[in-house]
This record gives C-alpha cells, structure tokens and sequence, in this order.
C-alpha cells in the first residue's frame, strides 16, 4: 500500500540538505530533545520533522483531500552570548541561528514537495524557550494539501487514448 507521509519525509529531508548544508541532522521528531540517550545521537545544528495533524475531506468513492500541517523544529546548541555588553561579532555568532531559520524558509515556501502537495505555505513560527536542556529551539510550522487515491487504486488508472486519422468537420 502507498502512503503519503514516507516520500513526503524523504523529500523534505533531501531538500533541507541540498539547501542547507549547516544542518548536520535531520530526522523525525519523536521527542529526541526529551530524552538524555536520543539527544546525544543528535548533531547540532538539526531538523526534527513531524506531520502533527491532518484533516481530511471526502472527493470521490474512497479518494480524499488532507490538509497537513508540517512542523520543521530547529535546535541549535548555544554558540555565543547574545547580551547588550557582548561584542558585535559574539553577538553576531549568537543569533546566527535566525540566518539558518531563514534559509530553511526559504527552502520550503512555495515548494511543492516533487508534486506530492500543494506548494508549501508558512503558517507560524515560535520560539520554545521553556525546554530545560539549555537549546536553542525554534519551530516552523507550513500547510500544505494533497489528494489520497491510495485505496481507489484501480478505479483512478491513467489511461493514454491514441488517434491517427482525420477530423472531418
């Protein structure tokens, strides 16, 4: 049986490292961040990937229509201080992180996954400043559509009609 959500995984984490070669990690999201023994495997800066909800409509026999929600979470381990006393160029380090949010941004919006949805829509972006591991997280959430004929499978069959011949008006 197809699924949506494997190549949609594999495309998002191809392209992330195709137009962001700072990231060092990219993987699911399945709490890494919680958990001692997880967070060692991780290599910052990193994308945790997860799809958090998906709604769905009714097209036709057993075909639908999602609406999904994607939520790309960047965690960057402290590089520098970022307070008012702090040189410029320690500041600069500090906040470097904004510049590889945005790279990420720009990486997503608009893009249509290799044609598996709708082109990527930014919806949010938020800090998460109450995790007690001393990261820096920020958490990009995109909309996107797509339709599902996984279980009408035979009855949405492409078909190629060839004519040869004249069109006599």
């Amino acid at each position: 049986m197809e699924t949506y959500f494997k190549p949609l995984f594999l495309a998002l984490q191809k392209r992330i490292m195709e137009n962001v070669p700072e990231i060092r990690f990219i993987d699911q999201n399945i709490g890494q961040l919680g958990f001692d023994e997880y967070r060692a495997m991780v290599s910052f800066p990193a994308v945790l990937v997860d799809f958090p909800s998906t709604s769905f409509s009714a097209l036709s026999g057993n075909a639908q229509l999602g609406i999904s929600f994607i939520e790309i979470t960047l965690v960057f381990a402290p590089y520098s201080q970022t307070y008012q006393m702090a040189s410029d160029n320690v500041k600069d380090l500090g906040l470097q992180y904004f510049e590889i949010e945005q790279k990420v941004f720009a990486a997503m919006q608009g893009w249509d996954c290799e044609g598996l949805c709708t082109p990527l829509i930014r919806t949010q972006a938020q800090s998460q400043n109450n995790n007690d591991i001393g990261m820096r997280v920020r958490k990009l959430t995109f909309s996107t559509s797509f339709e599902d004929y996984t279980l009408d499978h035979d009855e949405y069959r492409e078909v190629e009609f060839k004519f040869s011949g004249d069109i006599i008006p």
